[in-house]
C-alpha cells in the first residue's frame, strides 16, 4: 500500500511500532462490507478461504453429531454443558457464504444459476433499487425473485462495478448464512382447546409453509388418514434436475418471479410425492426413486440434529400426531416445504438468506395460485446487520406481507448470554475504547459491526493484541483499510462507511480472516471510537457467532439485557417469537433473544414454549439403522412454528382476508401476561394462549390524526379545510407555540414539531410508528419522492437524526404527543420561489396501516393516519 494520504484525514495503518503508515481508501458505499472485501480478493485467496471454512463447518458438524439428544424432562448438568458448547460452535457464519466459485474445469458457457461451475466468482445477493429484471439482465445479472423494491439475484464479480455506477441501484447486500435457532407445548398454549372444539379448528384449508433443512415426506405426521401426502408442493433447492424434473416456473404463472427469472433446484407436487409413497409401499422397492428429497442417512453413534430440524419444525407447526406422536398446532393444514440452498452441500447447519427469501416468495405464490391463506415459518437467522429491520432480506419480508391472507413467523434467536452485543456513547472530541476479547483457540474467521447515527462522525482505530503494537487507523468515516497481515496468515480489514443506503446510518465493519490451522490473536482487540463531529454519539455493536464462547465484548460496554435479537427477528411485519419454559409462572429462556429493535420497536411481540418439545424426526427409509420417529428438542426454533400453526388456526376461523396485522393483534389481545410489567424485552406483550382466540373480538385499532378541531376520525374527511391539522403543532426552540417556523442558518434545529397520535379503536395499538416529513406543495406531494425527512431529529435533546418515533403502546381512546426537532428550509427556496411548505405526519400500525400508496393531497383526506399542516417559513 502507498504512503499516508495528504493531511492524514482518510486514515492510516501502522503494522508495527515505527512502521510507515499505510493509506486507507474510499469505501465502496453501494456494497455491504463483506461483499466489498470478498469481491476484491484474488480467486486463489477466495478458494483458500472457502476451503478452510468448509472444513471448519464439517468439523463442527461432526462434533455435534456425536452428542445424544436431550431427554424429554431435561439433561444432566454435564451433558447439558457439553451440548451448549457444541451448539455454540455450530453453526458458523462463513465469510464466503453467498459466494459461488469456479472449480477450474473448463466450461462452454457461464451458468446463470446457483448450481454448476461458473467461470468467475459469482455472488448470491439482494439488490435494492429501481432497476427492473430486464434492466438487471442487461447488466449481466440473473434475477431470481422480487418484491417491489428488493430482488434476489446472482451477480458475476465482473458486473459489480457496472451495478455500482448505475443510478438505479441503491445497495447490494451479499446473502448471509442464516442458521437454525436451536436451544406439552400445545396444551400449554391452549391450542388443544381449539382442536377439540365444535367445530374443531385444526388449520383446514390453510397452508403452512416451512423453509428448513429437510422433511421426511414418508412420515405419517405429514400424511392424511388415507395415507396420502399433506404436502401440496416441495421445492428442494439443492437438487439438480434429472430427466423429467424441473425447478419452479417463472413469469406470469408465478407471482413474484418475473419473466426470465432464474429457476433452480427441483420442484415436486403432491401427485409426485404420492407416487413416491405408493412405490415405496411395494415390498423390496427402495425409497426416493420418484422424489429424490431425502434426509441424510444416519451414521452409527451420531445424532445429526440439523438433519431432523425441518421435520421437527414442521411437526410443531402442522404435524398430525402420526406414527405415535402428539399433534402440532395445525394438524389439518396443508403443507408447502422448501429445502433452501445451504452454505455447503451436505451440511444442513445454515442456508443462504437470499435462497430463503426465494422460498418465501415461492410459498406465497403457490398459495395464491391455490386460493388459500398461508403462514410461513422461518426458524433461522444470524447476528449481523443494523438490527432495525432494514437489511434487504427483512425489507423483502415486509413487502411480501403487504398482501392479505399472508403471515410469517420468525424466531427471536438465541444470542442472549453470549456477550455478543455492546452499546455506549461517544462525545465530541472524546474516545470510547471498546474491547472485544478473544480467548485462545478461536479458530474461525469472524466479523463485528458497529452502528451509529448517520449525522455523527467517528474515526476508528483498531489495536490488535498480536503482533504487539499493530494499529490500524485512525480511519475516517467513509474510508476503508486493509487487509492487514497480523502474522500466521491472519488478516484484518476495517471498513467505516457513511449513510448506509438501507437506513442512512453509519457502520464500522471489522472482518478477521483466519487461515486453516490458524487462530484469531488472543487478547483484547481495542476499537477506539473518537468523536470528530458528534450530536448523538450512541453506538451499538454486534459480533458474529463464529467464535461464540471465545469472543466477548467487555465491560463497561457489554450489554446482555436488550437488543440481542437475531436477524430477521427485527423485521417490521413478521411476528417475532421468544421462548419460555412450561412452569406455572413462565420464565423466558436464558438464551432467548431480547428486544427492543435498534429503532425502538417492541420485539419479540410474543413468546411461546419451545423447551423439550417432542416432534417428528426424519427417518431415512433405506437405512437399516434403528431410527426413532420422534425426538425432543428445545429453542426458539420450536416456539416459532407453534405460533405459525396458531396463525393457521386464526386464518381458518377468521377468514382468508385477514392480514398479518389482524393476526398479530388477535394473538396479542389474547396473550397472557407473565408476572412482570409489559411490554418486556423477552416476552414482548405476553405469552401465547389460544383458547379464546377464535371467539375474541375482531381487531379494532384505529390510529389517527385530526384534520381539523371538529374531526372525529371518520374516513374520508369531508370538511372544508384539511391543511391545518391541529395534531401537528409548531413550537419554537424553547417549546413555546408559534404560528410558523423560523429558519436559523447554521442551527441544527430551530423549531420543535409536536405530533399527537390518537387511538379511536377499542383495543390497544402496539408499536405505533410516528413519522414526520416536510414537502413543497408545488410538487403535489407524491410519496415517497416529495416527502422529505432531511433536517428532522428525534430522541432526547433531538440528537438522533430520524423522522421516526415509536410509541410502544397506545391505549383505547388515548392520545400521546411525540416531538421532533426541525431545521426548516430557507425562506424563498420553494419551487415557486416562495416560503410555503407542508408538514406531514404519518402513523403506521400493523393492524391499521396508512395505505399511503403514491401519496398526493388526496391521501390526506382519504386516510386518517395522515395529517398535513401548511406553514410559512420565516427568516
Amino acid at each position: 500500500m502507498a504512503g499516508s494520504p495528504k493531511g492524514g484525514r482518510r486514515g492510516s495503518v501502522r503494522q508495527s511500532r515505527g512502521a510507515a503508515p499505510l493509506a486507507a481508501r474510499p469505501a465502496r458505499g453501494k456494497l455491504d462490507p463483506r461483499l466489498a472485501l470478498l469481491a476484491s480478493l484474488p480467486l486463489r485467496d477466495l478458494r483458500k478461504l472457502a476451503s478452510a471454512e468448509r472444513q471448519a463447518v464439517a468439523v463442527a458438524a461432526a462434533r455435534l453429531a456425536t452428542l445424544p439428544p436431550p431427554a424429554e424432562d431435561g439433561e444432566d448438568d454435564q451433558a447439558a454443558a457439553e451440548r451448549r458448547r457444541a451448539l455454540s460452535a455450530l453453526p458458523l457464519a462463513p465469510l464466503t457464504a453467498g459466494v459461488i466459485l469456479p472449480d477450474g474445469r473448463p466450461r462452454r458457457r457461464r451458468p446463470r444459476g446457483l448450481d454448476g461451475n461458473p467461470d468467475e466468482p459469482v455472488f448470491s445477493v439482494f439488490i435494492l433499487g429501481d432497476a427492473s429484471a430486464r434492466d438487471l439482465a442487461r447488466m449481466g445479472v440473473a434475477t431470481r425473485s422480487e418484491a417491489t423494491r428488493v430482488r434476489t439475484a446472482i451477480v458475476p464479480r465482473s458486473c459489480l462495478r457496472t451495478l455500482e455506477k448505475s443510478p438505479a441501484i441503491r445497495f447490494i447486500e451479499l446473502a448471509r448464512p442464516w442458521s437454525h435457532d436451536l436451544a406439552g407445548a400445545i396444551p400449554f398454549a391452549q391450542i388443544d382447546t381449539l382442536h377439540s372444539g365444535v367445530p374443531g379448528i385444526d388449520g383446514s384449508n390453510v397452508i403452512v409453509g416451512v423453509i428448513d433443512s429437510c422433511i421426511d415426506i414418508h412420515h405419517r405426521a405429514f400424511r392424511d388418514a388415507a395415507g396420502t401426502t399433506r404436502l401440496l408442493w416441495l421445492w428442494d433447492q439443492n437438487l439438480t434436475p434429472a430427466a423429467g424434473e424441473s425447478g419452479p416456473p417463472s413469469g406470469l404463472t408465478m407471482p413474484g418471479f418475473p419473466p426470465g427469472s432464474l429457476s433452480y433446484g427441483v420442484e415436486y407436487n403432491g401427485a409426485a410425492i404420492d407416487a413416491e409413497l405408493a412405490a415405496f409401499a411395494v415390498p423390496g422397492t427402495p425409497a426416493y426413486g420418484t422424489v429424490r428429497h431425502a434426509p441424510p442417512a444416519p451414521v452409527p453413534g451420531s445424532t445429526p440434529i440439523f438433519n431432523h430440524h425441518g421435520s421437527l419444525v414442521t411437526g410443531c407447526a402442522a404435524g398430525n400426531g402420526g406414527d405415535g406422536g402428539s399433534p402440532g398446532a395445525a394438524p389439518g393444514s396443508r403443507i408447502i416445504f422448501v429445502s433452501p440452498k445451504p452454505y455447503e452441500s451436505g451440511i444442513l447447519a445454515n442456508a443462504d438468506s437470499a435462497a430463503i427469501l426465494d422460498g418465501c416468495a415461492y410459498i406465497f405464490a403457490r398459495a395464491e395460485q391455490a386460493g388459500l391463506p398461508c403462514v410461513v415459518n422461518i426458524s433461522m437467522g444470524d447476528n449481523q446487520g443494523p438490527h432495525d429491520g432494514t437489511t434487504l432480506g427483512e425489507q423483502m419480508l415486509d413487502e411480501l406481507l403487504a398482501t392479505p391472507g399472508r403471515a410469517l413467523v420468525v424466531s427471536a434467536g438465541n444470542y442472549t448470554g453470549r456477550a455478543a452485543h455492546a452499546t455506549g456513547s461517544v462525545t465530541q472530541g472524546a474516545t470510547a475504547a471498546l474491547k472485544l476479547r478473544y480467548a485462545a483457540s478461536s479458530p474461525h474467521s469472524d466479523a463485528a459491526e458497529i452502528w451509529y447515527d448517520g449525522h455523527d462522525r467517528f474515526t476508528v482505530t483498531l489495536t490488535t493484541p498480536a503482533p504487539a503494537g499493530t494499529v490500524i487507523g485512525p480511519v475516517a468515516s467513509g474510508f476503508a483499510a486493509g487487509p492487514v497481515q497480523l502474522g500466521g496468515g491472519v488478516e484484518v480489514s476495517l471498513d467505516s462507511r457513511l449513510n448506509d443506503p438501507r437506513n442512512g446510518d453509519n457502520c464500522i465493519s471489522i472482518i478477521i480472516v483466519v487461515p486453516p490451522g490458524g487462530s484469531v490473536p488472543a487478547g483484547d482487540w481495542t476499537i477506539a471510537l473518537t468523536g470528530t463531529s458528534v450530536v448523538n454519539g450512541a453506538f451499538h455493536a454486534w459480533v458474529d457467532r463464529n467464535n461464540i464462547g471465545n469472543a466477548a465484548w467487555q465491560p463497561p460496554f457489554a450489554a446482555e439485557g436488550a437488543m440481542t435479537l437475531g436477524v430477521p427477528a427485527t423485521a417490521r411485519l413478521p411476528i417475532t417469537v421468544g421462548n419460555h419454559d412450561r412452569s406455572a409462572s413462565p420464565q423466558i429462556a436464558n438464551t432467548s433473544g431480547r428486544g427492543p429493535t435498534r429503532d425502538g420497536r417492541i420485539k419479540p411481540e410474543i413468546a411461546a414454549t419451545g423447551q423439550f418439545v417432542s416432534a417428528p424426526a426424519a427417518v431415512h427409509r433405506n437405512s437399516p439403522a434403528q431410527q426413532p420417529a420422534h425426538r425432543s428438542a428445545s429453542g426458539t426454533s420450536f416456539s416459532a412454528p407453534i405460533v405459525a400453526g396458531a396463525c393457521a388456526l386464526l386464518f381458518q376461523c377468521r377468514g382468508a382476508a385477514a392480514t398479518i396485522g389482524d393476526l398479530k393483534q388477535i394473538l396479542l389481545e389474547t396473550a397472557a401476561a407473565p408476572a412482570l410489567p409489559l411490554p418486556d424485552n423477552g416476552f414482548g406483550f405476553g405469552f401465547l394462549q389460544m383458547a379464546a382466540a377464535c371467539a375474541a373480538p375482531q381487531p379494532d385499532v384505529d390510529v389517527w390524526l385530526r384534520d381539523d378541531p371538529a374531526d372525529t376520525g371518520l374516513e374520508p374527511f369531508t370538511g372544508p379545510v384539511f391543511w391545518a391539522c391541529p395534531d401537528i403543532e409548531v413550537l419554537d426552540a424553547n417549546g413555546q407555540p408559534v404560528a410558523n417556523p423560523v429558519h436559523v442558518p447554521g442551527a441544527r434545529f430551530s423549531t420543535i414539531i409536536r405530533v399527537t397520535a390518537r387511538n379511536r379503536g377499542s383495543q390497544a395499538a402496539r408499536n405505533v410508528s410516528v413519522f414526520l416529513y416536510w414537502a413543497d406543495p408545488a410538487t403535489s406531494i407524491p410519496f415517497p419522492d416529495a416527502w422529505r425527512s432531511t433536517g428532522i431529529y428525534a430522541g432526547a435533546g433531538f440528537t438522533r437524526q430520524s423522522n421516526h418515533v415509536v410509541i410502544p403502546q397506545l391505549a383505547p381512546g388515548a392520545a400521546q404527543p411525540v416531538e421532533f426537532g426541525w431545521a426548516p428550509p430557507a425562506p424563498g427556496s420553494g419551487l415557486a420561489g416562495d416560503s410555503h411548505f407542508c408538514l406531514l405526519a404519518r402513523l403506521e400500525q400493523d393492524a391499521d396501516p396508512s395505505n399511503l400508496a403514491a401519496g398526493g393531497f388526496a391521501v390526506v383526506t382519504a386516510s386518517n393516519n395522515i395529517g398535513l399542516r401548511n406553514v410559512l417559513v420565516l427568516p
